[in-house]
C-alpha cells in the first residue's frame, strides 16, 4: 500500500512515449504514468535504493537510503550542500529520463536507475524491467542523464562512465 503523497512530477523527469506520459513523483518514490487518451493515472512504487554487496543478499530499502559521500574520482567532496545527501527524488535532483524504444530509463542522484516498459498493459511490478546502480551505496553521486548511441547505453557519475552494450 502506498502512503499518501503529493503526486506532482519531479522537475525535469517527464517524458512522452507513445500515448503515455511518464514521470518520477516528487514524493512517495513512485513512477507515474498517464494515458493521454483516457487520462487514467497510475503510480508504481519502487524501492528508494537497493544495496548490493558481494557475497550478500541484496538489501531493498523502501523508506530510507544510504547517503552518498559525494566524492569525485580524486576523493574530493563536490557538494557541500546538505541536500546532496538526500535520495534524489526531489525538485531538481534527477536527470532527465530517456526512452529507448518503449523502455524508459529514470535515474536518481544516489545512482539508482529504474527501467520501465512504458507500454506495459498493466503499470505494476511487471512493468518494472530492471533496477540498477552505478556503484556501491555511498559511492555514487550523479545528476546526469542516461545516454544512448549506436546500441550502447552510457551513464556517468562523479567517478566513472559506464557503457552497457556489445563490443564490435
Amino acid at each position: 500500500m502506498i502512503k499518501k503523497f503529493k503526486p506532482e512530477p519531479t522537475n525535469q523527469t517527464p517524458i512522452l512515449v507513445g500515448k503515455y506520459y511518464l514521470f518520477l513523483s516528487h514524493e512517495g518514490h513512485c513512477i507515474g504514468r498517464v494515458d493521454t487518451e483516457t487520462e487514467k493515472t497510475e503510480f508504481l512504487q519502487v524501492p528508494i535504493q537497493i544495496v548490493r554487496k558481494p557475497g550478500s543478499a541484496d538489501q531493498t530499502l523502501w523508506d530510507s537510503h544510504i547517503p552518498s559521500n559525494g566524492t569525485n574520482s580524486r576523493g574530493m567532496r563536490t557538494a557541500n550542500d546538505q541536500r546532496s545527501e538526500r535520495d534524489g527524488w526531489g525538485h531538481v535532483t534527477a536527470g532527465s529520463p530517456i526512452a529507448v524504444n518503449d523502455y524508459v530509463f529514470f535515474s536518481t542522484m544516489i545512482g539508482m536507475t529504474y527501467v520501465v516498459d512504458s507500454q506495459a498493459p498493466l503499470f505494476d511490478e511487471t512493468a518494472l524491467v530492471a533496477i540498477n546502480d552505478l556503484g556501491p551505496a555511498t559511492e555514487s553521486w550523479r545528476l546526469s542523464t542516461v545516454s544512448y548511441a549506436n546500441g550502447r547505453i552510457f551513464h556517468r557519475d562523479l567517478k566513472q562512465i559506464v557503457c552497457i552494450g556489445t563490443t564490435d
